[in-house]
């Protein structure tokens, strides 16, 4: 009984671990406020954009930015410096005054191309367009397919680790026979949510490289990971461990 009691402590441990990482993880870019607004997947810095634009186009771009933070986005209202991608949607700030977030959807997508884009004055939207070179970070497509799916699997996870937390609390062998098969099924959409999501935004990373016309300065953009991956992988490690012992618990427990 004393190991049984063991089991099961420590496997709502682990479960209420991962549930708190994972609270953490979809509240990010839900809004800027302290919590949410330092959490997100992947950040696009632009603020180099501007130099490496007006290099490609020879020409100068003063327009190209807002200074205005409150502008809604995807107005064509002029870049930001700041993109921080959430599981939920994004938010984008000019310089450290502040900014503003898109609406929240579940359906929501890792595509800061199309971004910057929207926001792009009518006038440059073409040689944005034209400037950034034929990639990943380019191609809509793939990226809203891939990271739409992730997320989804991110929060279908997110949901079954509430199942674990909760079946694990009722002291009977099927609810923790139902918890761990929650916990598994929670493990394997966490893990190849949290892989689609490394993967795609390791690929922006290509960008780096790409020089502007002449070849003497980079283009621009910087792309980076957020917390918001992290705190996922850290769910996945902490719902792994639980599976084990809420399996064993709903072996051995004789109720």
């Amino acid at each position: 009984m004393v190991r049984g009691e063991y089991c099961i402590g420590a496997a709502g441990f682990f479960t209420f671990c991962a549930g708190v990482l994972l609270v953490f993880a979809n509240i990010g870019q839900l809004n800027l406020t302290t919590v949410p607004g330092s959490i997100y997947l992947a950040r696009v810095d632009t603020t180099a954009f501007s130099a490496g634009f007006q290099q490609a186009i020879n020409a100068t771009a003063g327009d190209l930015f807002t200074g205005n933070q409150t502008l809604p986005l995807g107005t064509s209202a002029g870049l930001r410096w700041y993109y921080n991608f959430g599981l939920y949607g994004y938010c984008a700030e000019v310089a450290e005054q502040g900014g503003v977030c898109t609406d929240r959807k579940i359906t929501s997508s890792l595509d800061p191309f199309d971004a910057i884009v929207a926001d792009a004055p009518e006038k440059y939207k073409t040689q944005v367009r034209d400037v950034i070179s034929k990639s990943t970070f380019k191609d809509s497509s793939y990226m809203k397919r891939y990271s739409t799916a992730a997320y989804w699997l991110v929060f279908l996870g997110s949901l079954l680790v509430g199942v674990a937390l909760v079946a694990g609390i009722i002291p009977n062998r099927w609810t923790f026979l139902l918890a761990g098969v929650a916990a598994t099924l929670a493990a394997l959409c966490l893990v190849i949510g949290a892989a689609i999501l490394t993967i795609i935004i390791k690929k922006l990373f290509w960008l780096h490289k790409v020089k502007v016309r002449g070849g003497e300065i980079g283009l621009g953009i910087k792309i980076s990971y957020g917390h918001e991956i992290w705190l996922i992988w850290a769910a996945f490690v902490a719902i792994t461990l639980a599976i084990a012992p809420y399996l064993i618990s709903g072996c051995t427990y004789r109720r």
